[in-house]
């Protein structure tokens, strides 16, 4: 834990009271600083940062993931067609892994937020279409 992180939760620790709703507002702040502190370079956690650090880093995968994000539908929709891109092109049978981001386990695959990198994505794909 970042120890600005365990500052603010010592700082926060000391208003608690036998006052229930201090207490709950103490708590609640605890969390908000736990789950700050969870944030990877302003994704959710580090596989979502990761992989799409990887996919903006090869033009052929950062152009196939901007088809995507400006294709048609829902971002639910378009996650889940970036997940199953991501699925064929990178699973490997034989082992079990997925060759993106150096060697991915299964755990690894499923921690990504998908909705966050298609939604981190729209405002660079405007920016395109702008050019």
């Amino acid at each position: 834990m970042k120890s600005c992180t365990t500052y603010k939760i010592r700082e926060i620790v000391k208003t608690l009271s036998e006052d229930e709703t201090k207490t709950r507002k103490a708590v609640n702040e605890i969390e908000d600083a736990i789950f700050k502190d969870s944030e990877y370079n302003g994704y959710t956690n580090f596989e979502t940062w990761l992989l799409s650090l990887n996919l903006d880093n090869e033009q052929c995968l950062n152009e196939r993931l901007l088809e995507i994000v400006n294709g048609s539908g829902e971002v639910y929709d378009k996650a889940q067609e970036l997940k199953q891109w991501i699925e064929d092109e990178f699973f490997n049978d034989e082992f079990g892994v997925y060759k993106i981001c150096d060697t991915w386990t299964e755990r690894d695959f499923q921690e990504v937020d998908w909705c966050e990198i298609i939604e981190s994505h729209f405002d660079e794909s405007f920016e395109d279409e702008e050019d």
